[in-house]
C-alpha cells in the first residue's frame, strides 16, 4: 500500500483515518480551488516508522508517564527521531513524490487524525516545517512527527480524553513564495456574527502568526459586499521571506513596518477564495491562505471550532450577472410574464435530455423588479455533470469568481455519471446540425407567424422558445469545448501561461458581430458623402435623416440596415424597450464615430488580425505540447472556435421573435387605448398576458400603480450582486464610492485576451456609448449585444459584471477587443477620462497615467 497520495488526484479523497484531517480536506478541496501541488503522508508511513524498535521505545516511554515531559523526555523522543532515519522503502517513496514536484522550496505541515475535527481544531499545536530542501524532506517529516508528542500536543489531546499513540500523517506541498499570508475565518470569531469574514496577514510567510512571534494585520470584511468594514494595522518589525534557495527572517524599515499587508483587491481576492471554501465545505470554516504575485492560494481549512454561530438566514446566494446584461432595468408585468414560461420549459427539456434532477428550490427570482438567478441551484446543477466544476456556471455565464480558473475534472466512472456524460458527447455532436436545421426554417417560420389572422401572439412566442431550447443547447455546447479546451491547455501548455479565451478571437460568422461590420460600411458611405454627414451629425438634435431625401442612397443603405438588425437594442430581452427600427440613435451615433475613424478601427481587420494572432498561439502552444498533444491541442481549438457562433446566433434570432411580439403588444394597446381602456399604448407592457382577455376588468387601474412602482424601482440602488434570502427588500448596494489611485488594481475576469493602455469613458447607459470616441476604453455595468456598436469602437471593454461566455465576452473577443469582466465596482471607481492599462488576459485594469491611448507592448 502507498504510503503517498498525490493532491487532487481522481476518485475519492482519501479519508482522515488515512492522511489525518489536515491533508484529507486540502485533498477534498484540491480539484476545485487552487491549492499548491502536493501529496498526503498516510498514517500508515508513520506506523511503519513506529515498528523501528528505537522509535517505539522511546515513544512508550513518553506515553507511560507524561510528567516525564518534565524531566526532557520530549528533547530526547525528538533527538531520537531526528537520528533514526526512516526505513529504505519508505524514504525512496517519499524521494520520487517529491522529486514529482519539482526542485523549488517545500513545506510539510502536521496532518493528525485527531487535528482539525469538527469539535477539536489543535490547531497551531504542533510543527510545520517552511523551506525544506527535497533531500530534506525525511528529516523535516520526522521533525513534525515528533511535535505530536510535545507537551502542549500531548495535554490537549488529554483534555479529550485521548491516551493513545497518535496517529499522525502530514501534508507536503511546494512552498508559495508569498507577498502576504495569513487566516481568514467566515464569521467573526469574537461573537460568531455570519455577516462578516475576518481576514489577518502579514507581510511574506504566514508562520510567524501561526507561531505567535508577530501580530498580523486585522481586516473585517462584509460577506454581501467585500466592504472593508474594520482595518487594524500594527507594527511589524519583520517578516519570513522565501527565496529561490532558502527561507529568512527579513527586517523591515520606514514604512514597511505599519504599511498594509494586504491592498482593497487582495482582501477581495482573499474574500472570494474563502466564500469558495465554505460554500464547499457547507459551514463556516478557519483558512490559512498565500498571495503568490496576484493569485490567491489554499494553504489548508478547518471547520470553525469553539464559536458558537449567531442565527442567520441560510447562504443562499442571488446574482443579478447575465440577466443584468439583457434586463438591467426592472422588468416589466408583461416581459415576466411572458419569458418565464419559456425559459421554464427550455430548463426542463435540457434536464429532461440529460437525465438530471431537478434540485430544490427557486432559481429565478424577482428582487426590487430586477431579475437575479440562484446560484446555490446552479451549484447543485452543476455536480450532476460529469468533469465539471460546482463553480462552472459562475465563472462562465454569471461571472462571480474573477481571476479564479474554471476547473475541469475527470469524470467519475460511476454508472450514472457515465450515463450522463455519454448523453452529453450525444447532444453535443448533434447541436451543430440542430442549430443549422432550425435556423434554415426560422425566417420563413417567423413571417408565417407574423401573418396568422389570429393567435399570432402566441405563435410567435412558441418560436421564441423553441429559439431559445436551442439557444440554452448551444450555450451548453459551447460552454464544453470552451472548458475542454481550457483543460486542454493547462494540462499540455501551462508553461504558455495561454487560456481558451486567447484562442478563440476573431472566430468569425458571428451574427451580432456583422451588425459592427454593417455599420462600418454606412459610416464609410457618411464619410464619402457630405450631405449624408451633416444629417448625421443633426440627428441627436432634430428628427433622424429628415435632411436625406427618400431616394438619397445612404437613407436607403440605412433603411435595410434596420431591416436586418432593426431588432436590435440595449436591454432588448425587455419587451417595453424600442428598438433600433424605432429609435435609431444608437446606430447612428456609432456610424458618425466611424466616419472619422481609420482604418485599424475596421472590425473586419480588427477580428482577422485577432483571429491571425490567436492561431498564432495556438501554434504555438501545440509546439509546447509537442507530438500526438499538439495535434489534439489544434484540432480541440478547431472545433471550439467553430462551435462558439452558436452561443450567439440562435438568440440573435430568438430576438427577433420578441421584437414582433412586441410589435404584436403595440398593436393591441393601441386598440385598447381606442377603446378607451388604456390611456396609451405602451400600458399594455404594464399587464400581464392573463389580464388582456379578462373580461371586465379595469385596466387602467391595474397599469398605474405598477408603473409608479416601476419607476420607484428604477430610482432605487439595486441590491448587491450577491444576496441572502429574506432580505430582498433590505439590501443596500454599498459598493465603494472611493476612486482608484494611481497604480492601484481593479480584478476580474479575463474575457477577450489583449493588452491596451487609454482613456476611459465610464457609461451607465447605452446612450451614453454614442460619446465613446474611437480607442477610449468603455467602461460600464454591463453590456448585451444591443452594445455592439460601441464595442466596435473601443480600444478596450471593461465590464462590472460578465463570464468569459456572457454574450458581451464572447462579441468582444470575436472583434479583438480586451475585455475584462466581473470588476464589480470599476463604474464606480473609475472617472471618465482617467488612464488605465487593461489586460485582458488576466482580467486585471490598473490605474495609472499612460501618455497616449495607444497598445502595451
Amino acid at each position: 500500500m502507498p504510503c503517498t497520495i498525490a493532491l487532487g488526484r481522481n476518485g475519492e479523497p482519501p479519508s482522515v483515518a488515512t492522511v489525518g484531517a489536515k491533508a484529507a480536506a486540502v485533498s477534498r478541496l484540491a480539484p476545485h480551488l487552487p491549492v499548491p501541488e502536493g501529496f498526503a503522508i498516510t498514517v500508515r508511513a508513520f506506523e511503519r516508522y513506529h515498528g523501528l524498535k528505537p522509535v517505539r521505545e522511546v515513544v512508550a516511554g513518553v506515553l507511560v508517564d507524561t510528567d516525564r515531559h518534565r524531566d526532557g523526555a520530549w528533547e530526547r523522543l525528538r533527538a531520537c527521531f531526528l537520528a533514526t532515519p526512516l526505513p529504505a522503502g519508505l524514504d525512496g517513496e517519499l524521494a520520487r513524490a517529491a522529486r514529482a514536484l519539482g526542485t523549488g522550496l517545500l513545506a510539510v505541515r502536521s496532518s493528525a487524525v485527531e487535528e482539525d475535527g469538527e469539535g477539536r481544531s489543535a490547531a497551531g499545536l504542533m510543527t510545520s516545517v517552511l523551506g525544506v530542501a527535497p533531500e530534506d524532506l525525511g528529516r523535516a517529516l520526522r521533525e513534525v512527527w515528533a511535535s505530536c508528542f510535545l507537551p502542549r500536543a500531548m495535554a490537549y489531546r488529554r483534555r479529550g480524553c485521548e491516551r493513545s499513540l497518535p496517529r499522525p500523517g502530514a501534508l507536503v506541498q511546494r512552498l508559495v513564495a508569498a507577498r502576504a499570508a495569513g487566516v481568514c475565518f467566515t464569521l467573526d470569531p469574537a461573537n460568531g456574527d455570519p455577516e462578516r469574514f475576518v481576514v489577518e496577514a502579514l507581510p511574506g510567510l504566514g508562520g510567524p502568526a501561526a507561531g505567535g512571534d508577530l501580530t498580523p494585520d486585522r481586516f473585517v470584511l462584509d460577506r454581501v459586499t467585500g466592504l472593508v468594514l474594520e482595518r487594524r494595522l500594527v507594527e511589524k518589525p519583520w517578516c519570513l521571506w522565501a527565496g529561490a534557495a532558502e527561507v529568512s527572517r527579513r527586517d523591515l524599515a520606514g514604512e514597511e513596518r505599519t504599511r498594509a499587508s494586504l491592498a482593497e483587491s487582495d482582501l477581495a481576492a482573499v474574500g472570494r477564495l474563502a466564500a469558495r471554501v465554505e460554500r464547499r465545505w457547507g459551514r463556516p470554516v478557519d483558512l490559512e491562505w498565500a498571495l503568490e504575485g496576484e493569485k490567491v492560494w489554499l494553504l489548508q481549512a478547518r471547520p470553525v471550532t469553539g464559536v458558537r454561530v449567531r442565527p442567520g438566514p441560510a447562504p443562499e446566494r442571488w446574482t443579478r450577472a447575465n440577466a443584468q446584461e439583457a434586463l438591467p432595468e426592472p422588468v416589466t408585468p408583461m416581459t415576466w410574464s411572458l419569458l418565464v414560461p419559456p425559459v421554464e420549459a427550455g430548463r426542463r427539456a435540457a434536464f429532461r435530455a440529460l437525465g438530471l434532477q431537478d434540485p430544490p428550490g427557486r432559481y429565478l427570482e424577482l428582487f426590487r423588479g430586477r431579475p437575479y438567478f440562484n446560484l446555490t441551484y446552479f451549484r447543485a446543477v452543476a455536480a450532476q455533470l460529469p468533469g465539471f466544476s460546482d463553480e462552472m456556471f459562475e465563472t462562465l455565464i454569471f461571472g462571480e469568481d474573477p481571476g479564479e480558473d474554471v476547473r475541469f475534472l475527470a469524470p467519475s466512472l460511476r454508472p450514472g455519471y457515465l450515463r450522463l456524460l455519454g448523453l452529453a458527447v450525444v447532444h453535443g455532436l448533434l447541436a451543430p446540425r440542430r442549430v443549422r436545421r432550425f435556423l434554415a426554417g426560422f425566417e420563413k417560420e417567423l413571417r408565417r407567424r407574423e401573418a396568422l389572422p389570429t393567435g399570432r401572439l402566441d405563435g410567435l412566442m412558441e418560436l421564441a422558445e423553441q429559439a431559445l431550447r436551442v439557444h440554452v443547447l448551444g450555450t451548453a455546447v459551447a460552454a464544453g469545448a470552451y472548458l475542454v479546451l481550457d483543460a486542454a491547455l493547462r494540462r499540455w501548455a501551462a508553461d504558455t501561461g495561454l487560456r481558451a479565451a486567447a484562442l478563440l478571437t476573431g472566430t468569425g460568422g458571428f451574427e451580432s458581430t456583422r451588425v459592427s461590420e454593417a455599420l462600418w460600411d454606412l459610416g464609410r458611405a457618411c464619410r464619402a458623402d457630405p450631405e449624408a454627414m451633416q444629417a448625421v451629425l443633426d440627428g441627436p438634435t432634430r428628427p433622424l435623416l429628415d435632411g436625406l431625401p427618400e431616394s438619397h442612397p445612404f437613407r436607403a443603405a440605412f433603411r435595410s440596415f434596420l431591416a436586418t438588425y432593426g431588432h436590435r437594442a440595449a436591454g432588448e430581452a425587455e419587451l417595453a424597450t424600442p428598438r433600433w427600427s424605432e429609435d435609431p440613435r444608437v446606430p447612428l451615433a456609432a456610424v458618425a464615430r466611424y466616419r472619422t475613424s481609420g482604418p485599424e478601427a475596421d472590425p473586419r481587420r480588427r477580428a482577422t488580425l485577432a483571429g491571425e494572432a490567436a492561431w498564432r498561439q495556438a501554434h504555438a502552444a501545440a509546439r509546447v505540447a509537442g507530438g500526438t498533444r499538439g495535434v489534439l491541442l489544434l484540432g480541440l481549438v478547431r472545433v471550439a472556435r467553430s462551435l462558439m457562433p452558436l452561443r450567439e446566433d440562435v438568440k440573435f434570432h430568438a430576438l427577433r421573435a420578441l421584437a414582433a411580439v412586441r410589435r404584436v403588444l403595440l398593436e393591441e394597446g393601441d386598440r385598447l387605448a381606442t377603446r378607451g381602456l388604456l390611456a396609451r399604448p405602451d400600458d399594455v407592457f404594464y399587464l400581464e398576458l392573463p389580464e388582456l382577455a379578462a373580461d371586465g376588468v379595469d385596466l387602467a387601474r391595474l397599469v398605474t400603480p405598477r408603473r409608479a412602482r416601476r419607476e420607484e424601482e428604477r430610482r432605487e440602488e439595486p441590491p448587491p450582486l450577491r444576496v441572502l434570502p429574506g432580505t430582498a427588500g433590505a439590501p443596500a448596494n454599498a459598493s465603494p464610492t472611493a476612486l482608484c489611485v494611481p497604480g492601484s488594481i481593479l480584478v476580474g475576469l479575463g474575457a477577450s485576451a489583449g493588452r491596451y493602455s487609454g482613456r476611459v469613458r465610464v457609461c451607465h447607459e447605452v446612450c451614453e456609448a454614442a460619446l465613446l470616441e474611437p480607442g477610449e476604453v468603455l467602461v460600464a455595468p454591463q453590456a448585451d449585444p444591443g452594445w455592439t456598436p460601441a464595442f466596435a469602437v473601443a480600444g478596450a471593454v471593461v465590464l462590472d459584471v460578465g463570464g468569459v461566455l456572457s454574450h458581451a465576452a464572447v462579441i468582444a473577443r470575436e472583434l479583438g477587443v480586451p475585455c475584462v469582466v466581473g470588476t464589480r465596482h470599476a463604474c464606480r471607481a473609475l472617472r471618465t477620462g482617467d488612464r488605465v492599462e487593461v489586460d485582458g488576459a488576466r482580467g486585471r485594469v490598473r490605474t495609472g497615467s499612460a501618455s497616449a491611448a495607444t497598445p502595451l507592448p
